[in-house]
């Protein structure tokens, strides 16, 4: 077994992303990344995309902002970019099928198809009522989805046409959830109640995505404890956390600014092969962290202890939390209004019991032993580092494990 780094979050020209799927794949590789997933928008890397040079013409992004089309010759070749005059000066964007020889290597460097999913629910034009879903490893893209009633049957829609399409083909795909609080999309109730919905971003590297969340909205990490801590009470399965970049750009000059640039969050994954079969299946069992610069050296996670040992950094310092919800933890909520007193579609105000920090640690081994009286305890360790470009203000280094569930010792039983 091995640990594999990778990013499942990212787009190039084939949607709204900023530079070529080669370059951004070759940028990932000399940076040490294990696999990448290419998630465009409600398509996979294929078919016939032809790229204006002129901004007014095309997205509106120009390919002399950071000469890219000029790295692009250099790095590729000038035989192997095509370009076409007509109306104006076009770029053939590469498919994957065509490109994917040139970046991917053995045992090296892996390619994982994906997709980002656009779910609406009721209203189609409120941009609130749109949750984007990433999904990995199907043979056609998921088409948009839509339910007019409910946040979760759109979620749930979308996650039972990827599960259909794996079951067709026998292979292994994952779903997750992305930035929930990108437009305030997607509550801890939303989530829990989507009881197949097994993964969600917890740290979204894309400033605009509110990963923290502001006064009426509870950051990400908050959503995640309450969801975990409702669906775990009813019995039903954990739900994992993903660190992505959502990269947009891959150099200064782009209407995002520095925040839509990559290698500021990736997950690291236990697998005993880098392909996609067993990325994806060590992925879908949590046998992986996630990370925004700190480095876990092991990460044991059994239903009595979760150990880990972190990897040291020169004038560095770190702290781990662990973090978790006893059982029988009073699972009432109120509302959340704004100044004007009017009821906030957020998730609700919990008990400070969800969540909490049960042991807090500076060693490089942190260890926490179970009492079996939690739902369930989750690891963050964060360095003295300040992170080198924050998705929000006192934003460090940190590692995010997966949860785990405790052996209840008192089981509770009916009478």
């Amino acid at each position: 077994m091995a640990w594999y780094k990778g990013n499942l979050h990212m787009h190039s020209y084939w949607t709204d992303g900023h530079d070529f799927p080669e370059m951004i794949a070759d940028w990932f590789k000399t940076q040490g990344y294990d696999f990448i997933a290419f998630t465009e928008h409600d398509r996979h890397q294929s078919g016939d995309k032809w790229v204006s040079q002129d901004p007014a013409r095309g997205s509106g992004r120009s390919m002399a902002e950071g000469g890219l089309l000029e790295k692009y010759v250099a790095r590729f070749g000038d035989a192997w970019v095509e370009r076409r005059e007509g109306e104006t000066s076009e770029v053939r964007v590469k498919p994957l099928a065509e490109y994917r020889h040139l970046v991917e290597e053995a045992g090296r460097f892996l390619v994982i198809t994906g997709e980002e999913v656009t779910t609406k629910w009721g209203n189609v034009d409120d941009w609130s009522q749109t949750h984007w879903i990433n999904v990995f490893n199907t043979k056609e893209a998921v088409a948009p989805q839509h339910d007019p009633h409910s946040s979760a049957g759109a979620m749930q829609a979308t996650l039972a046409a990827a599960q259909q399409m794996g079951a067709a083909s026998g292979s292994e795909v994952l779903v997750f959830l992305n930035h929930p609080n990108f437009g305030w999309n997607a509550t801890a109730e939303d989530i829990a109640a989507v009881t197949g919905l097994r993964h969600i971003e917890i740290y979204t590297a894309l400033n605009m995505c509110s990963t923290f969340g502001d006064d009426l909205h509870g950051p990400v990490e908050r959503l995640w404890d309450v969801a975990l801590t409702l669906r775990l009470t009813r019995g039903d399965a954990v739900i994992f956390g993903l660190a992505t970049d959502d990269c947009h750009a891959y150099t200064h000059h782009f209407e995002f600014g520095d925040t839509a640039l990559p290698g500021r969050a990736w997950i690291c994954v236990r697998a005993d092969e880098l392909a996609t079969e067993p990325i994806l299946g060590a992925i879908n069992r949590g046998d992986y962290y996630c990370s925004s610069g700190v480095i876990l050296d092991e990460v044991e996670i059994t239903s009595d202890a979760i150990a880990l040992r972190i990897q040291p950094q020169e004038g560095v310092g770190y702290v781990t939390r662990f973090i978790g919800t006893p059982r029988g933890v009073d699972l009432s909520s109120t509302p959340v209004c704004d100044a004007s007193g009017r009821e906030v579609r957020t998730t609700g105000a919990y008990s400070d019991q969800i969540g909490q920090v049960l042991h807090e640690t500076t060693e490089l081994n942190p260890t926490y032993n179970c009492t079996g009286n939690e739902l369930y305890v989750r690891a963050v360790v964060t360095s003295t580092r300040p992170h080198p470009n924050p998705t929000g203000p006192g934003d460090f280094e940190k590692a995010w494990t997966q949860p785990a569930q405790p052996c209840d010792p008192h089981p509770w039983s009916p009478s």
